[in-house]
């Protein structure tokens, strides 16, 4: 069997064991959830045999990071969201709508060191603000790696972060896997189009349109209060990067949100494409960057199901989502069960299109 992934990036892969598995499993007589017949690879050569597996169809990985949320400035809290995720994906119904039996849960990269190291520094230190951008750039080749060899195989990625930082390296993967640029949609506030100053959560899409890896890059839900003027210069001197801004979806009732995206996105539909959302995007979530008024939640999984709907999707990342950061155990779990409604909504939409 073919192994041509760095042995140093396999080895940072944690895989999910079946007694994780078992203990995190909620059984009911008469009832069967994802998470007893999603496949689950135990060590490298099961993961190596689920990407030979042309049964499934979609790869979850878990991302738990926030070191480059911390070197922009961002609340930390973002290494909590796979936590909080996988037991809620687990959990839900196996049915005759959507059985899962075509997801395989890969695992979560390992990156506790980095993580160590990060958890003494401070942004507002020159010093410590440079060795968290760097920290930041040795995620990239990480991420990079894996996600090129899961992209190979033909797979659809559900990444699960982590800081919007590793949209780079995901995008960095999938381009060099099919060996040309990809178009991007991303629902967010910002437009993570800061100056190329060291790695960070707030300047991944920069690296990747100066990389010339993005052929189409849209910002649904931009908020321009919380964007500098550098990045609308970017915006504006780059024909391949458009956007939708917030202040233009207030000016119109919100049954026309669907359809400013419909135009949106005219030129993406027969492009590979990559679908991002920041979870900072909606109300009240919580993130590394609170926002008091974006979409609700049911607006933000409407716009990603027509998204998913409309577009060539590759890959999935959830970003920024912080759940430790609720205020009590309840809404940790719901922010987790948000998350994976998220990616079932995705990956429904995907199976519909393609039925």
């Amino acid at each position: 069997m073919e192994k041509w992934t760095d042995a140093a990036v396999m080895e940072r892969l944690t895989y999910v064991s079946d007694e994780v598995i078992s203990a995190q499993l909620i059984r009911r007589a008469g009832e069967t959830r994802i998470g007893q017949v999603c496949l689950v690879p135990q060590n490298e050569n099961d993961f190596y045999e689920i990407l030979q597996n042309e049964q499934i169809k979609y790869i979850v990985l878990g991302i738990p990071e926030d070191i480059g949320i911390r070197a922009n400035f961002g609340r930390p809290g973002a290494e909590s969201a796979w936590r909080y995720f996988l037991p809620a994906l687990l959990n839900m119904q196996s049915n005759q709508l959507f059985n899962g039996r075509n997801i395989a849960i890969a695992g979560a990269l390992n990156l506790n060191d980095l993580m160590s190291a990060a958890s003494a520094l401070s942004p507002h230190s020159e010093a410590d603000l440079q060795k968290l951008r760097e920290l930041t750039a040795e995620i990239d080749p990480i991420v990079a790696e894996l996600v090129e060899l899961i992209a190979s195989h033909g797979k659809i990625l559900i990444a699960i972060g982590g800081g919007h930082n590793n949209a780079y390296p995901i995008i960095k993967g999938f381009s060099n896997a099919i060996s040309k640029p990809i178009a991007v949609m991303n629902f967010d506030m910002h437009a993570d189009l800061r100056a190329m100053e060291g790695r960070h959560s707030g300047n991944g899409f920069s690296y990747a349109v100066e990389e010339r890896l993005i052929k189409y890059y849209h910002i649904f839900g931009l908020q321009t209060e919380f964007n500098n003027d550098h990045i609308f210069q970017t915006i504006l001197s780059n024909e391949a990067i458009t956007y939708t801004s917030y202040d233009d979806l207030l000016s119109v009732k919100r049954s026309e949100w669907l359809n400013m995206m419909d135009r949106a996105l005219e030129n993406f539909s027969i492009e590979p494409c990559g679908l991002e959302v920041d979870l900072d995007a909606v109300t009240g979530y919580p993130t590394s960057a609170y926002n008091p008024c974006g979409f609700s939640p049911e607006m933000m999984r409407s716009l990603i199901k027509k998204a998913a709907s409309l577009l060539q999707i590759k890959y999935l990342h959830l970003s920024e989502a912080a759940p430790e950061l609720a205020a009590t155990p309840i809404e940790k779990m719901a922010a987790g069960k948000f998350l994976a409604q998220i990616v079932l909504d995705v990956i429904k939409s995907i199976e519909i299109k393609q039925s």
